[in-house]
Protein backbone atom coordinates (compact mmCIF):
# COMPACT_ATOMS: atom_id res chain seq x y z
CA UNK A 1 0.00 0.00 0.00
CA UNK A 2 1.39 3.36 -1.04
CA UNK A 3 0.59 6.40 1.15
CA UNK A 4 0.42 9.73 -0.69
CA UNK A 5 3.17 12.25 0.13
CA UNK A 6 0.86 14.90 1.57
CA UNK A 7 -0.64 12.32 3.97
CA UNK A 8 2.85 11.28 5.15
CA UNK A 9 3.91 14.90 5.74
CA UNK A 10 0.73 15.64 7.67
CA UNK A 11 1.29 12.54 9.81
CA UNK A 12 4.91 13.54 10.57
CA UNK A 13 3.93 17.10 11.54
CA UNK A 14 1.20 15.93 13.89
CA UNK A 15 3.37 13.23 15.41
CA UNK A 16 6.04 15.69 16.62
CA UNK A 17 3.67 18.44 17.72
CA UNK A 18 3.50 18.85 21.51
CA UNK A 19 0.11 18.43 23.13
CA UNK A 20 -1.80 21.12 24.97
CA UNK A 21 -0.45 19.85 28.29
CA UNK A 22 3.14 20.34 27.13
CA UNK A 23 2.31 23.85 25.84
CA UNK A 24 0.89 24.70 29.26
CA UNK A 25 3.99 23.41 31.02
CA UNK A 26 6.26 25.56 28.84
CA UNK A 27 4.15 28.58 29.72
CA UNK A 28 4.35 27.78 33.44
CA UNK A 29 8.11 27.34 33.24
CA UNK A 30 8.51 30.70 31.51
CA UNK A 31 6.27 32.47 34.05
CA UNK A 32 8.22 30.84 36.88
CA UNK A 33 11.55 31.98 35.43
CA UNK A 34 10.24 35.52 34.99
CA UNK A 35 8.99 35.54 38.59
CA UNK A 36 12.38 34.36 39.88
CA UNK A 37 14.17 37.03 37.82
CA UNK A 38 11.81 39.72 39.14
CA UNK A 39 12.37 38.62 42.76
CA UNK A 40 16.14 38.69 42.28
CA UNK A 41 16.10 42.13 40.67
CA UNK A 42 13.89 43.55 43.44
CA UNK A 43 16.27 42.15 46.06
CA UNK A 44 19.22 43.68 44.23
CA UNK A 45 17.51 47.08 44.15
CA UNK A 46 16.80 46.82 47.88
CA UNK A 47 20.41 45.94 48.65
CA UNK A 48 21.70 48.82 46.52
CA UNK A 49 19.41 51.26 48.34
CA UNK A 50 20.66 49.95 51.68
CA UNK A 51 24.26 50.29 50.53
CA UNK A 52 23.62 53.86 49.35
CA UNK A 53 22.19 54.77 52.78
CA UNK A 54 25.18 53.16 54.51
CA UNK A 55 27.65 55.11 52.36
CA UNK A 56 25.85 58.39 53.10
CA UNK A 57 25.93 57.59 56.82
CA UNK A 58 29.66 56.81 56.71
CA UNK A 59 30.32 60.01 54.76
CA UNK A 60 28.43 62.08 57.35
CA UNK A 61 30.41 60.48 60.17
CA UNK A 62 33.68 61.16 58.40
CA UNK A 63 32.80 64.81 57.71
CA UNK A 64 31.73 65.32 61.34
CA UNK A 65 34.98 63.77 62.54
CA UNK A 66 37.05 65.99 60.27
CA UNK A 67 35.13 69.14 61.31
CA UNK A 68 35.25 68.40 65.03
CA UNK A 69 38.98 67.63 65.18
CA UNK A 70 40.72 69.88 62.64
CA UNK A 71 43.74 70.63 64.85
CA UNK A 72 44.71 66.97 65.11
CA UNK A 73 44.57 66.48 61.35
CA UNK A 74 46.35 69.77 60.73
CA UNK A 75 49.26 68.64 62.94
CA UNK A 76 49.45 65.33 61.07
CA UNK A 77 49.51 67.26 57.80
CA UNK A 78 52.28 69.56 59.07
CA UNK A 79 54.24 66.59 60.41
CA UNK A 80 53.99 64.85 57.03
CA UNK A 81 55.03 68.01 55.20
CA UNK A 82 58.02 68.49 57.54
CA UNK A 83 59.12 64.89 56.99
CA UNK A 84 59.10 65.41 53.23
CA UNK A 85 61.41 68.47 53.41
CA UNK A 86 65.09 67.66 53.02
CA UNK A 87 67.10 68.33 56.18
CA UNK A 88 69.79 70.99 55.99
Amino acid sequence: MIIPLHARLEYDVNRHRPGRHEDGMACLVMISLLAIMMILSMEEIRCLAHLRREIKFQEKQQVQRLVSEPAQYQSVKNHTAAAELPSQ
